[in-house]
This record gives structure tokens, C-alpha cells and sequence, in this order.
């Protein structure tokens, strides 16, 4: 029997086909796995730019770091990085850390965590989560969507100067936070963003300025007794029971009247 050996050898080089289309795949993907080799911030989260441990996206973790490196950059005068803060701010808005609802944590514009608080994720009732977001106006964005946003609230006892009369006067504030000292109706935070501080000024309407006001070093708040009107108001709201495990009231020095102000507060866990 005669063999015919290019026949053979035009077999033998189909056969080999498939095995050689399968060794230039495996090829490209383990060029492409070299890639996409480890990166330092993989030992915190895959995506590069947002924060440990937590639920986040990559259009969030991106606005997050542009936000970040902002307020890092010491090459620009200070004039210089607040206007390009404003213009950053007046765009996205600034970065305020809130409390987020199951549905507020799942919003793409949303970076959160679940909570350490044992009473947010309590078995059958709805888990609260923290979590940080950029906000133009921190009022309005809980009261147009109150199913994913959930307040952190304060209240001012306000004397009127014609009687002996009290109001109480209501700010939404950040998470956990307490002002440094207030000016009229404005009220003024620090928030510290990965070792850099930076003046917030929140009105009583919800409209935010970054600011650069001196914290009047001798008028610091201080713990004080909590007036009765003011824990009535505290308790009377809906959010406060499932928010909050207690409140505390603090003296917060006006720098317009020059004197002290009471303002309760509620804590979590922290």
C-alpha cells in the first residue's frame, strides 16, 4: 500500500489548526491579564479611586479623586484653589458625608458603606448605610429624594429679642457632625477629607459655600443641658428613632451677637 505523504501532511497541519488558535487566545488574554497587573489601590478596592471596603463606581471613584487631588494640590495659592474649588463646586457640587437608604446605596452618584451601628442593620427592618456624595445644596437633596437620602438634622433655640418668646430654628447638616461656631444664621463645619480640612458654611435654607472664616480660637462649643423645647422638637422627628440612639445638646458661639447659642443634636453609634 502506497501512502501519500502530502495528502498526510496537509491532514496532519489541519489537525494542528484549532490547537494553534487556541495557543494564540490563551496568548492574548494572558497579555492582556499582564496588562492589567496588580496595582497598589487593588489592596483596598478594585477600582481605583474609591475608598476601602466600599460600594462604589468607577464614574463616583473618578469625580471622588478629581475632588480629592483638589484639595491636596499645595502648588496652588490659597486664592487660587478656592477659586478652582467654586468652579468645581458651582459643576458637581461638594463631597458631604450622609446617611443612605437600601435604594440611596445602590445609586450610581452614591459611594457607601454599611453602617457600624447595630441598630441600622437590624434583621427585618430597612438597613441604613453611610455614605458620601457631592451636594449643592444639602436640604434640598433630602427633601426631593427622601426615599434614598435620609436627614441628619439640628435644631437652634432661638430667643426673640422683642419677648421672652423661644423658637427653634432646623438644619440639615453632615453626617455625625457638629458646627465650630456660627454667624448670624450660617452655621460652620470643618470636613476633613483624608488629612486636609477644609471651612464649610451651611445656610439655614441648605445652600453650601466653602469658606475660609477663622474659628474664634477662645469660643469653642461646649456640652451643655439639653432645654426641654429642644428635646421635644428631637423626639418629635420621624428619622430620630431609627437614626439616632440619643441626643446631646452643645453652646454654639455666635460671632455676630457674640454670644452663645443651644443647638441639640443627635448621635449614632460613634
Amino acid at each position: 500500500m502506497i501512502l501519500n505523504t502530502p495528502f498526510l501532511n496537509k491532514l496532519f497541519i489541519l489537525a494542528l489548526l484549532p490547537l494553534i488558535g487556541f495557543q494564540h487566545s490563551y496568548a492574548s488574554k494572558n497579555q492582556e491579564l499582564k496588562k492589567r497587573k496588580f496595582k497598589p489601590h487593588m489592596l483596598f478596592h478594585p477600582i481605583e479611586g474609591c475608598p476601602t471596603n466600599s460600594n462604589c463606581t468607577k464614574k463616583a471613584a473618578l469625580l471622588r479623586q478629581r475632588w480629592i487631588e483638589l484639595i491636596h494640590n499645595q502648588t496652588l495659592s490659597v486664592s487660587k484653589k478656592t477659586q478652582k474649588l467654586n468652579k468645581f463646586k458651582k459643576k458637581f457640587g461638594i463631597l458631604i458625608p450622609i446617611w443612605a437608604s437600601p435604594l440611596g446605596a445602590k445609586d450610581k452618584s452614591v459611594i457607601s458603606w454599611r453602617s457600624p451601628c447595630s441598630h441600622h442593620t437590624k434583621k427585618g427592618e430597612e438597613k441604613i448605610y453611610i455614605a458620601e456624595t457631592f451636594l449643592k445644596n444639602i436640604k434640598k437633596k433630602f427633601i426631593l429624594q427622601n426615599n434614598k437620602f435620609i436627614p441628619q438634622k439640628a435644631f437652634l433655640l432661638e430667643k426673640s429679642r422683642s419677648s421672652n418668646k423661644f423658637s427653634i430654628k432646623e438644619y440639615f447638616i453632615p453626617r455625625d457632625d457638629t458646627p465650630l461656631f456660627m454667624k448670624k444664621d450660617n452655621l460652620f463645619f470643618q470636613l476633613e477629607y483624608e488629612g486636609v480640612y477644609v471651612g464649610l458654611n451651611i445656610k439655614d435654607d441648605g445652600r453650601m459655600i466653602l469658606s475660609n472664616e477663622k474659628i474664634p480660637r477662645n469660643n469653642f462649643p461646649e456640652n451643655v443641658v439639653c432645654p426641654q423645647l429642644l428635646v421635644d422638637k428631637f423626639k418629635s422627628e420621624t428619622t430620630a428613632k431609627s437614626l439616632h440612639l440619643g441626643h446631646f445638646c452643645q453652646a454654639i458661639w455666635d460671632k455676630a451677637s457674640k454670644n452663645y447659642k443651644t443647638m441639640i443634636f443627635g448621635h449614632s453609634c460613634n
